[in-house]
């Protein structure tokens, strides 16, 4: 098994896509933050002096709205500032993952190592391996180059509120890791890229919120209480986790809890099935 996940491990490394994608998600990251930098300054300056418990929206003058999301709005911190950009990098793991998986398939590379193996699930340990690794190379990468793309550009950027930072960067990276997976199951069981690509595509749009709000409304006028389908769904839940104030204590941080066990559930659900899809296929 180890000589399977290795190999693969070797295939991502020499993939060009896969440097490509970092690259990319990168300077995407600092585009964003060099774009939208004026209009949060003004909405810091705006906001100094205030502090609430709620997220808030601050209209600048330019009639630009800028979201924020920790307890103290005044003050210009990473998960004020970077956490938003660092969630984006979802489209990146999506769209490698959905490539990589499909790349798999493609010119009779599977046949050629299928058959070489004692069971065939060691690919699902390796695409496992694959995706975890992935996923914390780019939240690295994400993370450092909107850090210092915010200290820079950032007026009165402070490295405060650290250990709410990383809880949310723990289920941040959780949750993409899951998304990662799922996107090589719906690759691998529709034999395109392309549905995972356009369906986290739509995630990023109000697309999908629309409709989920709708499918909340009426699923709870159904059931008479309370439906949000965002909350059992790691795809959905992880442009929901951003938003949300996280606490400075694990135990009291719901919503960390919350993304860990999504996180734990799907991870198992798509290690399973996708170990049954991949002994199960029959490569011609």
């Amino acid at each position: 098994m180890f000589n399977v996940i290795r190999m693969e491990l070797v295939r991502m490394f020499k993939t060009r896509s896969f440097y490509i994608t970092i690259v990319v998600c990168a300077l995407f990251m600092t585009g964003m933050l060099y774009i939208l930098s004026p209009v949060m300054n003004q909405a810091f300056e705006a906001s100094e002096g205030q502090s609430t418990s709620a997220v808030v929206s601050q209209e600048t003058e330019d009639g630009w709205t800028v979201a924020m999301n920790i307890a103290d709005t005044s003050v210009a911190c990473p998960n004020n500032v970077c956490a938003p950009y660092i969630s984006l990098s979802v489209l990146f793991v999506v769209i490698f993952i959905a490539c990589f998986v499909g790349e798999f398939y493609k010119n009779g590379f599977c046949k050629n190592v299928l058959g070489k193996v004692r069971h065939k699930y060691y690919f699902q340990a390796a695409k496992l391996a694959c995706v975890m690794v992935y996923t914390a190379i780019i939240m690295s990468v994400t993370v450092t180059v909107s850090l210092i793309t915010a200290n820079c550009l950032i007026n009165s950027f402070e490295f405060v509120y650290m250990k709410e930072f990383a809880m949310f960067l723990l289920g941040e990276y959780c949750l993409l890791t899951v998304i990662g997976l799922a996107a090589a199951f719906f690759t691998e069981l529709s034999g395109s890229k392309i549905p995972a690509i356009i369906y986290i595509v739509l995630c990023s749009t109000n697309i999908i919120a629309s409709l989920v709000g709708a499918a909340n409304d009426k699923l709870s006028e159904l059931l008479s209480t309370e439906i949000l389908i965002e909350d059992y769904l790691p795809s959905l839940y992880q442009l929901k986790f951003q938003t949300e104030i996280p606490s400075n204590s694990f135990m009291e941080n719901s919503n960390l809890i919350r993304a860990l066990v999504l996180s734990l559930a799907a991870f198992v659900v798509y290690n399973i099935i996708g170990s049954v899809l991949i002994t199960k296929r029959d490569v011609k």
